[in-house]
């Protein structure tokens, strides 16, 4: 029996456009946290901190820095990852019969007249080799979104890590002296 290439493919298509929209909750999910989080935690840890800033050894202030340096850079890596960007080549100028027939950009580009003609005209085997180059690029986003997530939930989990360890330092010593 053989495949339909057709349906294959636009399965796979459709099942990574899953992932990026899962990845694109899971970014959502976070960066709400981090907003509570810079709203909430952040404020109280400033002013605890301010109150037993000569307990802090060296030690302490470089977690306090470290944390919130982290902190920025996992929260500008969620950004990152939400930016929707494809790196087309500028110099290279497509012509109406080049656009590709299944990229939202290039459908947009050409005209209404344009499209239809080349609907009309489009064969499986064209069509296929189209569904499998929007494949490719839709896992490569797919690939850059997922890894700029877990970035950004290893950076700023570790700040706040490192927050949470000036805090710790700062009552024991706040207690020791």
């Amino acid at each position: 029996m053989a495949l339909d290439l057709v349906s294959v493919s636009e399965k796979n298509l459709a099942r990574i456009h899953e992932w990026i929209r899962s990845v694109d909750q899971k970014l959502s999910i976070l960066l709400t946290f981090q907003g509570v989080f810079i709203t909430l935690v952040v404020p109280l840890t400033i002013g605890i901190l301010s109150k037993h800033l000569y307990h802090l050894t060296s030690a302490g202030v470089g977690f306090v820095v470290a944390g919130y340096l982290l902190m920025a850079y996992g929260i500008l890596k969620s950004i990152r990852a939400l930016y929707s960007t494809l790196k087309v080549k500028k110099s290279i100028q497509l012509t109406e019969d080049q656009l590709s027939l299944t990229y939202f950009k290039h459908i947009d580009d050409m005209s209404l007249a344009v499209y239809e003609e080349r609907m009309r005209k489009l064969r499986t085997k064209s069509y296929i080799k189209e569904l499998l180059a929007q494949i490719k690029v839709s896992a490569k986003i797919t690939t850059r979104k997922q890894i700029l997530f877990n970035d950004a939930l290893f950076f700023f989990f570790s700040g706040a890590l490192l927050l949470a360890l000036a805090l710790i330092i700062s009552g024991y010593f706040t207690l020791m002296g």
